[in-house]
């Protein structure tokens, strides 16, 4: 067997490389590890052991690799286990053969085109330099290099690594790889591997790129690093660890010691930004300033403009086993989808249909709070298609007036160029250069330039602003009468998306048609012009819906109903006033009906609700978080409009009167048709309630004080409605098995427009009973939330749950610290305040004890008398010294005598 031995098996990477030869199961596998902690919540379960670090035991880390017959190390923030494992394996000879892998990094390429034009640049001045020593004439505005087109690029390819110039960061990088190369012997066989940037399988934790996909999940503007057209190497984490485990373990040599790492995609970083920002973002971007890339790790590597071409890569693998060859770009798709799927942040995708005043809206509401969702009614889809039209129309006008602008700007500069060049001419024929200065004077140029500006200018303000007085709000149209209006305005513009006002002008038309305008703008313009066609086409789908019933009406009618659905009127008062609907009367009540006919309304047409329901399940917010959608579809046709796959025939709107009532037969194949699984819902909950609930709480809600029915228009709980409403919903969703005929069992009667073709469509339908809404809500939401499962929104990596639990054991251990420092501080002034207070009560104490004892010594010698006095303290002083001065006999005796007496004073301490 034999023994792999991987530095930093706790990366992406390492993982994915581990897992490629643990599946061959010849190898023991063993390596370090980073984090220990992190290694086992990776769980590297074909890891048969963990070796220490080399910072942890060099000896054993060396025993470890050269007992290894593959050893593949790759470079990141620390080089130190790669650089001691090459320089060992260097200085050791070998009996059997051993490969070692090195995965740099593209990093080490990113000078090399700088390099080459500098070389270029200074032969070329070289030559210049010659032709003036030569004193030959050269052109003195001659281009030493001219820049390069885009085709003139070069293209980096494996055989090219010689000229390869680093990162100034990354030159200890270019330094270990030349050491990797000089290594190699006939035992030892070394490869080095360029790897670029690393994309797929969920995006590593800590990158840009997961950075940057979990900001566009999040709907957050993404950052460009350069100003977006360098071409950065990308390529698939799986491709570069199928790379690596074909070099390492192939028992041939691998002949191409050099190779790129890379797809073909060669994405700039804009088509990069693009791209996610498509498939999961907002579509908004930022630059981010020069001076903040250093805070922001790994950006650096988005900041490389190279061009390569992989080749021994290509050689290596088989086509089928590439799983992103053409690059990033173009598997985007399948990337975000990898990215969903391994960090767990799949849409929830769900509907909830029942009768009214069930308690729908209230229950969707809490679904959507808890999974963090969005929760969709009829209204708000409406609401949210108008917004987007009448934005769009904004950016038309925007787009038209840029165009305008630019088209003027144009005119100006063709016409002072031209003027230029004819001033020009004259004053060379003229021979007189001081009438071309006072021509080319550039103040005198300015200022008529700007009177004309400004001429202009007024003529196109004027005329936007009368485009933008013709713009009318969706909600103020007059439906009766739109369809001429419409007409009207577009008489009003031009084919080139210019003012009525602009186009009469006959002296200004030629001018503009001879002026090419930029061909993105142009395609911009008209995208937008047939986007907004088509959402004018479908606000326009509405049909008047002459509501009849019996006002005195007290009992549940069952019957076929009229087909008349308030999910597809125009009046945003769909949410049932039990749930929470009070932002829905207030709209109805803002826009009442035509006073004449107060039980007319004008309703959409189940197709312009498809197509609006299907615009807003696509967005971004529902595309990456999900949905819950709140009593929509009522009936298998809207249910099939929504989300059968393909394109929707939408009718016009002048063919409204001719065609079908919506509550008329619902078709015959509208559950044979795939569903689109991208807007598709997996959960539909169903809420059932008996009749006599249902009529309570239709009483109750009439009940309510202050309301007035018999005065107003009928609303959704007036009891003619509420019954209405009830038969319908007992029509659509009965208990047959015909999918065209109910609801529930049309949802469980589709199939998937996916692979393979009439696969039976997954999708669960729960039944609940909507009474216990009532008094068990949160028993009956925890069995909302086992069908559901748990939530998929974004949640902490596991690097960010160590890193914000040893913050908080940081933050911890800094308080307790504190407390200590702070604890020891205050018991060290104790103590030292009470050192002073002893020093000072022992300084007192013996100030009190001297003035005690010389108290007591003054009593003792006021008590005694004179003879007792003289015979203990003077007589025997006294004999001694006249004893000794007789002895002596001195010429001077009481000056002896006094001179004892001081001897025997000090000698005796009789003073103490």
């Amino acid at each position: 067997m034999k023994r792999l031995f991987i530095t930093e098996l706790d990366t992406a990477l390492g993982r994915r490389v581990t897992e490629k030869f643990g599946l061959a199961k010849e190898y023991h596998i063993s390596g370090t590890v980073r984090d220990p902690v992190a290694a086992a919540a990776n769980k590297l379960s074909f890891v048969d052991e963990i070796s220490p670090s080399y910072a942890e035991d060099a000896v054993e880390f060396k025993r470890r690799v050269l007992d290894s017959d593959i050893i593949i190390c790759a470079l990141t923030d620390s080089v130190l286990e790669a650089e001691a494992s090459i320089k060992m394996l260097a200085h050791t000879t070998f009996e059997t053969e051993k490969n070692f892998v090195l995965v740099s990094s593209m990093m080490t390429w990113t000078n090399t085109f700088a390099a080459q034009r500098a070389e270029e640049l200074a032969e070329k001045a070289r030559e210049r330099q010659e032709l003036i020593d030569a004193g030959e004439e050269v052109p003195e505005e001659e281009e030493l290099l001219p820049e390069p087109t885009e085709e003139d690029l070069p293209v980096f390819t494996d055989d090219q690594y010689q000229k390869r110039v680093p990162h100034a960061r990354y030159q200890h990088w270019r330094d270990l790889e030349h050491l990797t190369k000089t290594a190699n012997s006939e035992t030892l066989h070394t490869n080095i591997i360029f790897s670029g940037v690393t994309y797929g399988r969920g995006e590593e934790n800590g990158s840009v790129m997961h950075d940057l996909f979990r900001s566009a999940w999040h709907g957050q503007s993404l950052p460009l690093f350069t100003a977006g057209s360098n071409v950065v190497p990308m390529i698939h984490r799986e491709d570069l660890a199928s790379l690596v485990y074909k070099v390492g373990s192939s028992s041939d040599v691998v002949a191409q010691r050099y190779i790129l790492g890379v797809d073909r995609g060669n994405c700039n970083l804009n088509t990069i930004i693009k791209s996610i920002n498509d498939t999961l973002g907002s579509g908004k971007s930022h630059l981010v300033a020069p001076s903040q890339l250093v805070v922001i790790p790994g950006s650096d590597r988005f900041t490389v403009d190279l061009r390569t071409e992989p080749g021994a890569a290509i050689e290596l693998l088989e086509e089928a086993d590439w799983v992103s060859v053409e690059g990033f770009s173009v598997n985007i798709e399948k990337i975000a989808d990898e990215y969903k799927k391994f960090r767990g942040v799949t849409p929830i995708r769900s509907v909830i249909v029942g009768p009214p005043l069930a308690g729908k809206s209230k229950i969707a509401s809490v679904v959507a709070q808890r999974y963090r969702i969005q929760h969709l009614t009829v209204s708000d889809i409406i609401r949210s298609y108008e917004t987007n039209l009448s934005d769009m129309r904004l950016e038309l006008t925007d787009a038209r007036a840029q165009r305008r602008a630019a088209k003027k700007q144009a005119d100006i500069d063709a016409k002072n160029a031209e003027e230029a060049e004819r001033a020009a001419e004259a004053a060379a024929a003229a021979g007189g250069e001081e009438a071309a200065v006072v021509r080319d004077d550039p103040d005198a140029e300015g200022e008529d330039g700007e009177g004309k500006k400004g001429d202009d200018g007024n003529d196109e303000n004027q005329t936007m602003d009368d485009s933008s007085a013709q713009r009318d709000d969706v909600s103020d149209i007059d439906f009766d009468d739109v369809l001429p209006a419409l007409a009207e305005a577009d008489g009003a513009i031009n084919e080139d998306g210019e003012g009525g006002a602009a186009a009469a002008d006959e002296g200004a038309a030629p001018q503009e048609e001879a002026i090419d305008p930029d061909e993105d703008e142009d395609e911009k313009i008209a995208k937008l012009k047939e986007d907004i066609a088509a959402a004018e086409k479908v606000v326009l789908l509405r049909r008047k819906n002459i509501l009849r019933f019996d006002p005195n009406a007290t009992a549940i009618v069952e019957g076929e109903g009229e087909g008349e659905e308030d999910a597809a009127e125009a009046a945003p008062g769909d949410e049932e006033a039990g749930e929470g609907g009070e932002e829905g009367q207030s709209q109805a009540a803002a826009s009442p009906p035509p006073p004449e006919n107060p039980f007319v309304r004008q309703r959409f047409i189940d197709e312009a609700l498809a197509v609006m329901t299907r615009w807003r399940l696509g967005r971004k917010d529902c595309k990456n978080q999900g949905y819950v959608l709140d009593g929509f579809p009522k009936t298998v046709r809207q249910a099939a409009l929504t989300f059968t796959s393909g394109e929707l025939t939408v009718p016009e709107p002048e063919d409204l009167a001719s065609l079908p009532s919506d509550g008329g037969d619902e078709g015959e194949d509208g559950a044979l048709n795939p569903v689109d699984d991208k807007l598709f819902p997996e959960n539909v909950l169903v809420l059932t309630v008996d009749d006599a609930h249902l009529q309570l709480l239709q009483s109750r809600s009439i009940d309510e004080p202050g309301k007035d029915i018999t005065k107003e228009l009928p609303d959704h709980n007036s009891t003619a409605n509420f019954l209405r409403r009830l038969a319908e919903f007992k029509k659509s969703h009965t208990k047959s098995n015909r999918p065209q005929r109910s609801v529930p069992t049309w949802w469980k009667s589709v199939i998937t427009a996916v692979e393979p073709p009439q696969a039976p469509r997954s999708v669960r339908v729960t039944e609940y009973d909507g009474a216990r809404f009532q008094s068990e809500l949160e028993d009956m939401m925890s069995e909302v939330y086992d069908s559901l499962g748990e939530p998929h929104f974004y949640r902490p990596t596991p690097e960010e749950i160590r890193e914000a639990a040893s913050n908080d054991l940081l933050r911890a251990e800094k308080v307790r610290l504190d407390a200590e420092r702070k604890e020891e501080e205050a018991r060290k002034e104790a103590k030292r305040l009470e050192e002073i207070a002893l020093q000072e009560s022992l300084k007192h104490k013996r100030r009190y004890e001297t003035v005690q004892r010389e108290q007591q010594e003054a009593l003792i010698l006021k008590s005694l008398p004179a003879q007792d006095y003289l015979m203990r303290y003077v007589v025997p002083a006294l004999t001694a010294g006249i004893e000794h001065t007789t002895q002596l006999r001195p010429e001077d005796p009481l000056d002896a005598l006094a001179e004892y007496l001081f001897a025997y004073t000090a000698r005796t301490n009789l003073s103490a």
